[in-house]
């Protein structure tokens, strides 16, 4: 009897286990109701390939070249080709010797001149002189005074500083050699501005006024790394021989290039303001932003899974060029932040060109 009631007691339990797992299995289903709609954008990636292309050589925006602006014997030399300098940074000195001993010469004779006259408006104020001799008193200060400064400037001459920062492209002179005034010493390249000559011939030129098509210039050493350009200069006239206008264009980079190197300065030309700026602000789940670039990460829908990714995308807002996701691709639109990793929803999709 009482292994009849225990056994009775467990098949109870084990029905009331099995009918609990079932309710769970029921309650976990995914049903069309429980699946999240969402607002969804099919890619359509447009070419962004440059609309033209020229071929430049680098040049620096800056090319001194640092000369002393008197003569003499040079006693050092402070910096090296190829080295890098700040601006205000020593570059060479003359020897001072004799710019110290006219200074002194000078201010001695300066000082005499300036207690003369001082003397002799104390006598003339007493009518013991004349006011000519006053006069040429007073004409000896001044004299002796401009010599004084011209003693000093002459001093601080002897000493060149860089007048930029940027990197030491020619050393021309060595220690112990004489020098005339305004003889180059060395040349100073500003190595994070640039500019890039052009030949644009005339039909596009023609083609481009009145447009503001965005530049950007990729040299030949960094072809994964385009550097952001503004036209400065543009000629008058065509070339008669060539046809073409000559454009020079700037850009700035942290990476020194050598002078010469050459590249491609791409022009494109897009009339689409959505082109320049494809995913909607409400696409990013994060997203950071300069001024050319903006980067973070968005949702991609998955129609075979019907689940949502997280990937990686870079928008290039000047040429329109899109990377981290292909053409055709399901974009999630709005409600980014309420989605998780591989969470199952329902698109409702309009297609939209980038």
């Amino acid at each position: 009897m009482f292994d009849v009631k225990r056994t009775y007691i467990i098949i109870s339990l084990l029905l009331g286990i099995a009918l609990v797992g079932c309710d769970q299995s029921h309650s976990n289903e995914i049903t069309p109701s429980s699946i999240k709609p969402i607002k969804a954008t099919q890619l359509q990636l447009h070419n962004t390939d440059p609309s033209y292309q020229f071929l430049g050589e680098v040049v620096p925006a800056k090319n001194s070249p640092i000369s002393f602006r008197v003569g003499g014997e040079i006693q050092s030399i402070s910096v090296e080709m190829g080295q890098t300098v700040s601006k205000g940074q020593l570059l060479a000195s003359l020897d001072d010797a004799d710019f110290k001993l006219a200074v002194e010469a000078a201010t001695t004779e300066f000082t005499l001149a300036k207690n003369e006259y001082l003397r002799a408006k104390q006598l003339q104020a007493k009518k013991l002189i004349s006011k000519d001799s006053l006069d040429q008193a007073y004409t000896q200060y001044k004299t002796t005074e401009a010599a004084l400064k011209q003693a000093k400037t002459d001093l601080s001459y002897s000493k060149i500083y860089a007048p930029f920062s940027g990197v030491v492209s020619m050393r021309h002179s060595n220690a112990h050699q004489v020098v005339t005034p305004s003889q180059t010493i060395v040349n100073i390249i500003d190595n994070s501005s640039y500019n890039v000559s052009v030949s644009v011939p005339v039909l596009v030129a023609h083609r481009l006024m009145g447009r503001l098509p965005k530049l950007q210039f990729v040299s030949d050493t960094l072809p994964d790394q385009p550097f952001p350009a503004q036209i400065i200069e543009v000629s008058s006239q065509p070339d008669l021989d060539t046809n073409s206008y000559l454009v020079k264009v700037a850009f700035h980079s942290q990476t020194p290039l050598m002078p010469g190197h050459s590249g491609q300065l791409q022009m494109f030309i897009h009339n689409d303001l959505s082109i320049r700026n494809p995913i909607q602000s409400t696409a990013w789940i994060d997203m950071t932003e300069t001024q050319q670039i903006q980067k973070g990460h968005v949702w991609i829908y998955d129609s075979n899974t019907s689940k949502v990714h997280r990937r990686m995308v870079s928008v290039n807002l000047d040429t329109g060029t899109v990377l981290g996701v292909k053409s055709g691709e399901i974009l999630v639109e709005s409600g980014a932040q309420t989605l998780v990793e591989e969470q199952i929803v329902r698109p409702w999709i309009r297609e939209r060109g980038i």
